[in-house]
């Protein structure tokens, strides 16, 4: 990747609370246009990271760069152009419980100085967009938590940033509301901006992201896309299978039985699911199985688990590192 695509660069980043590192020797390259993820458990440092992003905290070792005008500069020492360049939809939006919706858009364009005429068009292209026009009137104290992350999210872009910042934004929200946010965040980027979000709804940011990083006890294990990092991280594949009978325990006994590396089978719904990399072996005794029985296959798929088993996964080899050892290689 070349500095001409990137717009975003983490170099070398540590940040400390207390003699505690929370950030250690991030690295990332950030191009220009893409939605890119970053996903984590609790605690793993995916708030932290935001907040030095865009200039709330300032680093202890390392750098965040940003590009402006061709040329990189460093995030804490230009905070007037870093505050132009990023919008910062942050997981818990603010807001001033006692103005109207609109005068609370009125009050960060102006934070912003979005010219008058420019001001309104947009606060109404905005509200517009993600169903709150109706309720531009209504105090702010009224609004339901699905509708306050929805004004959150687009306070953040008033001021029409080329980096679109945002931590956790569909965290705690109704189906309705989780909808509105990520056609959003996706027309966003359909813009061209620049897309940056952190979470750990991972069926939401394989749906958004173009590339993801994972991050745990504040080191980036690993970076690619979502497809990537299923082929890369987990070789096995899930076979689905659906049987007239829906009775599958002489296919369970005979895959046991046989020493395949099954790493799972279990019966869900109507359904039985099977995680194996000999994925044509099982499917010759699974096969056979069915015929011998004199049952009909009524369906049947095969394809790599999703992001989330594969962090599921990813996380749990981590874990049983940490018990053999007592230390955590990553």
């Amino acid at each position: 990747m070349t500095d001409d695509n990137v717009i975003v660069k983490i170099s070398n980043l540590d940040k400390m609370v207390g003699k505690k590192y929370i950030l250690k020797n991030i690295n990332l390259d950030i191009k220009k246009g893409e939605s890119f993820g970053i996903i984590g458990v609790s605690g793993s440092g995916k708030t932290t990271l935001m907040k030095v992003l865009v200039g709330f905290l300032l680093p202890d070792g390392g750098d965040v760069l940003f590009k402006t005008r061709e040329v990189f500069k460093p995030v804490h020492k230009y905070t007037d152009e870093a505050k132009k360049a990023f919008g910062f939809a942050a997981q818990e939006p603010s807001f001033y419980l006692e103005l109207k919706v609109t005068e609370n858009l009125e009050h960060f364009a102006t934070l912003f100085n979005v010219p008058g005429i420019e001001r309104k068009q947009m606060i109404e292209k905005l509200l517009k967009k993600v169903d709150l026009w109706d309720a531009r009137d209504n105090m702010t104290m009224k609004l339901s938590g699905g509708m306050r992350k929805r004004l959150g999210l687009i306070a953040s872009t008033i001021h029409n940033p080329e980096i679109f910042v945002l931590d956790e934004p569909t965290a705690d929200l109704d189906p309705y509301s989780r909808r509105q946010v990520m056609k959003f965040v996706k027309e966003v980027n359909q813009e061209g901006k620049t897309v940056i979000i952190a979470s750990h709804h991972l069926d939401d940011i394989e749906e958004m992201c173009d590339r993801i990083a994972v991050i745990h006890d504040g080191k980036i294990l690993m970076t690619g896309t979502s497809a990537q990092l299923k082929k890369d991280y987990m070789k096995d594949k899930k076979i689905e299978i659906q049987t007239a009978s829906e009775n599958y325990q002489n296919i369970k006994d005979n895959l046991i039985n046989l020493n395949l590396d099954i790493k799972e089978i279990k019966e869900e719904g109507k359904r039985l699911i099977i995680k194996t990399e000999d994925v044509v072996t099982a499917l010759v005794y699974i096969m056979a199985t069915i015929k011998k029985g004199k049952d009909e296959l009524l369906d049947i798929s095969i394809e790599r688990p999703g992001l989330n088993e594969v962090f599921e996964d990813m996380m749990s080899q981590k874990h049983e590192k940490v018990n053999v050892s007592g230390t955590q290689k990553c």
